[in-house]
Order: structure tokens, then C-alpha cells, then sequence
């Protein structure tokens, strides 16, 4: 499940576009037309693989607390019922 949750991350940057409204607002001294061309790019790719090297681990890690809590929660919510199978149809559902 982890690997699929991953590649769905994937999918979504990789259909992703840093905006040319970002990359105008950048400040850049006076350069010739083909240096700024490529300073833009530089900065636009960089922005990209700063994205795609942070995001999956916090995605990751958020998952994993949401699932904890949930975790908890049932556990909670079902400690005094007498009927396991409530609690294991209750964690079927979750998921």
C-alpha cells in the first residue's frame, strides 16, 4: 500500500507545472535576453526537484499519523464493546 500511495504522489508532480507567473516575479539584475532565458529555467527546475524531494516524505509522515489517530480513535471508541467483530468491520471500513 505504501509504494501505490508513493506513485500516486509521482503521478501528481509529474502532471504538475510551475507557473510563468511564479517565474516573472522574480527579481533578476540586468542580464542579457539569453541569460535571463536560462536563469529562469535554472531557478524554475530547481524550485521543481526542491518540490519533489520534499514532499513525499511529508505526505508520508502525515499519513502515518492520520492512521495512528485512527487507529487510537477505534480503539477508543470500541474498548468496552464485547463483539470483536464490530471493531474489525469499523477498521474494514476505514481503510
Amino acid at each position: 500500500m505504501r509504494m501505490h500511495h508513493f506513485t500516486d504522489v509521482q503521478k501528481v508532480f509529474q502532471e504538475a507545472v510551475i507557473s510563468p507567473d511564479l517565474l516573472m516575479l522574480l527579481q533578476i539584475p540586468s542580464l542579457q535576453p539569453q541569460q535571463e532565458q536560462a536563469l529562469r529555467r535554472i531557478i524554475a527546475e530547481s524550485v521543481e526537484q526542491s518540490i519533489y524531494e520534499i514532499l513525499p516524505p511529508v505526505v508520508d509522515r502525515s499519513v502515518t499519523i492520520a492512521l495512528i489517530t485512527t487507529k487510537e480513535l477505534v480503539l477508543k471508541d470500541f474498548a468496552f464493546d464485547p463483539n470483536p467483530d464490530k471493531i474489525l468491520k469499523a477498521a474494514d471500513l476505514i481503510v
